[in-house]
């Protein structure tokens, strides 16, 4: 099964979400924006897990979260995944407001599952999909290059509030013809102490 660790937004976050969505719509060809009932910021990506190692991730994954403290961040500024020349994903990346905690976390994490046998994914930053592009034909590309100032801006007068969270959670990804669907398998509180 294709595993992500995340955190999710406060109802505020997600209305501010769905909000930029709007005001991007007509500047973003094609794109496939993401309900928000699935709205999350990926931590890290596990990709595919055996579902017989599934007890043993939980176990690492409860004991990392009693050894760090709760995660503050803010959304900050818009990027395409992989690039702008082959945008599949427009994507928010969260900048750290208590340093170095979501750091520590990412790598803490990284290394406990890397010695487990999970490999997550290459280091993307944490991120949160606002939507996915189909194939985009070479107009759609540069009509998207040409809007990315406006879009840029647009996110840019947004005070996203910080983002403080008191637990992170395991979510299992199916990708489906009407998008991924995202179902919580779990979730591990992060210790109170910062």
């Amino acid at each position: 099964m294709r595993l992500f660790l995340a955190f999710t937004p406060s109802k505020e976050t997600t209305g501010q979400l769905l909000d930029l969505q709007r005001r991007l719509n007509h500047l973003c060809p094609r794109i496939k924006w993401t309900p928000s009932e699935s709205l999350h910021l990926t931590l890290l990506f596990l990709g595919a897990v055996e579902e017989k190692l599934i007890p043993q991730l939980t176990e690492l994954l409860q004991e990392s979260g009693q050894d760090n403290p709760c995660a503050s961040f803010r959304l900050d500024r818009l990027f395409l995944i992989p690039s702008l020349k082959n945008p599949h994903v427009l994507a928010i990346a969260a900048e750290e407001i208590t340093r170095p905690t979501l750091s520590n976390l990412r790598q803490m994490l990284r290394e406990k599952l890397e010695k487990a046998g999970i490999n997550p994914a290459p280091n993307k930053p944490p991120h949160l999909t606002l939507g996915r592009f189909p194939e985009l034909n070479e107009t759609e590309k540069q009509k998207l290059k040409q809007n990315l100032d406006l879009i840029t801006e647009t996110i840019s007068v947004i005070q996203f509030p910080i983002w403080t969270n008191p637990s992170f959670h395991l979510i299992k990804t199916t990708l489906a013809p009407q998008g991924a669907i995202h179902i919580k398998l779990n979730t591990f509180p992060l210790s109170a102490k910062i």
